[in-house]
């Protein structure tokens, strides 16, 4: 479990060793890694777009994949699913708004989220990034997402919550 500073902000916390099996821990290429929800529609589309623009600076790493282990991570499944993760080259952990800002800043488009340090609006883009987090999935299904729990009624994701899959998602292809 890592310390809690700010719910949107660089947790001052080494991620657990090298890479390893499971893609754990500061990458030895210097890229910057996301913990990213492939199944939800909005996380994948930002994250193709930012790959496209610079996947040599920036790793993605999904969290909905079976084989995904966030303990390899020092964090739980639950973590994950609440908010955006990153850990940055030097290990350092990034959560909420803050990794969105990291990973736009790593594909070379940093200047796009600008606006977001900004003092006045840096509480009002954390705030909006905290209320979307929470909503995602509930929006997500509108354009499709689905997981094999959801399906079955036993998706433990309740209206307004984070997260909380009791049931191993699909497969990327399925």
């Amino acid at each position: 479990m890592i310390a809690r500073a700010e719910p949107s902000g660089t947790v001052e916390r080494p991620a657990a060793g090298a890479a390893d099996a499971t893609g754990a821990g500061a990458d030895p290429d210097g890229r910057y890694t996301l913990l990213y929800d492939h199944e939800c529609p909005f996380c994948r589309l930002e994250v193709e777009w930012l790959l496209r623009r610079r996947g040599d600076r920036l790793r993605a790493v999904d969290i909905s994949a079976p084989d995904f282990d966030a303990s390899a991570w020092g964090l739980t499944q639950e973590d994950v699913e609440a908010q955006l993760h990153g850990v940055r080259a030097d290990g350092t952990f990034t959560v909420g708004m803050e990794s969105v800002r990291a990973s736009y800043e790593a594909a070379g488009v940093g200047w796009l989220m600008t606006w977001t340090r900004w003092p006045g609006l840096r509480w009002l883009a954390d705030l909006g990034y905290r209320i979307f987090a929470r909503h995602r999935v509930a929006l997500g299904r509108l354009l499709g997402r689905s997981c094999d729990a959801c399906e079955a009624g036993a998706c433990d994701v309740r209206a307004g919550g984070g997260g909380g899959r009791t049931a191993a998602p699909r497969d990327a292809a399925g």
